[in-house]
């Protein structure tokens, strides 16, 4: 099964080895590095969980039960939140090789941290609930 960021709730900037996401519903923003970042950037692309777990194995050194455990994990939490949703049966043609240009590393368990301490702001929401009243308020 494919899927796809949660469109028009959630919006993410990659920058360098980091993508930081944006829930505008709840108002918390996440961040993922590192292998977390790298799942993040094969959901942008369509990638199903088997093609994401064959990316794993060919990037990151590690016992391969341990990362396809970790990788279902943290597919389920970004479900969970919301972040994701199921793309039905669409994804990146099996042909398709993820592309990672640097020799495999160590793998450690994805982790999306989040944080809430901007969440008052991001719901005031100033680009969608601008009207007669004016901005700020709230919902």
């Amino acid at each position: 099964m494919a899927y796809r960021i949660n469109t028009p709730r959630i919006i993410s900037e990659s920058i360098d080895d980091e993508t930081i996401i944006i829930d505008f519903d709840s108002g918390a923003y996440f961040s993922a590095r590192g292998v977390a970042n790298r799942i993040w950037q094969w959901v942008e692309v369509g990638a199903d969980l088997p093609q994401m777990i064959e990316g794993i194995a060919a990037e990151y050194d590690g016992d391969p039960s341990l990362m396809k455990a970790s990788l279902s994990d943290f597919v389920e939490d970004l479900l969970a939140r919301q972040l994701i949703v199921s793309a039905g049966g669409s994804s990146l043609p099996s042909s398709v090789v993820l592309p990672h240009d640097t020799a495999p590393t160590p793998f450690s368990a994805p982790v999306l941290e989040v944080y809430t301490d901007m969440q008052d702001l991001l719901l005031l929401d100033p680009i969608h609930d601008v009207g007669e009243q004016g901005w700020p308020h709230t919902r």
